[in-house]
C-alpha cells in the first residue's frame, strides 16, 4: 500500500516537471485516484497561486465527531486498505 502511494507521487511529480513549463496559464493539476475513481486530489502550484487565493468553502468538522460520517469513511477506509488512525 505505501509502495503504491509512493509511485504515485513519483509519477505525480515527473508529470508535474513536465507540465508545469510548457502550460504556463495552468495555476495546478486535478486527478481522480487509481483506487477509488470517486475521489479527486488537487495540486496547486505555489509559483502561480498564492495562499490568499485560497478560500475554505464552509465550517470544518473533525471526521471523529460526526458519528454517521466517520462511520462512512471507516468503511471507503477498510475497502481501500487503508488505516485511520
Amino acid at each position: 500500500m505505501i509502495r503504491r502511494n509512493l509511485l504515485d507521487v513519483n509519477a505525480l511529480v515527473a508529470l508535474t516537471s513536465i507540465e508545469h513549463p510548457q502550460y504556463p496559464k495552468a495555476q495546478g493539476l486535478r486527478w481522480t485516484c487509481r483506487q477509488d475513481d470517486r475521489s479527486q486530489a488537487v495540486v496547486l502550484f505555489g509559483t502561480r497561486v498564492q495562499a490568499s487565493d485560497v478560500v475554505p468553502a464552509g465550517g470544518a468538522t473533525p471526521l471523529i465527531e460526526n458519528g454517521a460520517v466517520y462511520d462512512l469513511a471507516k468503511t471507503l477506509a477498510t475497502d481501500l486498505g487503508v488505516l485511520l488512525d
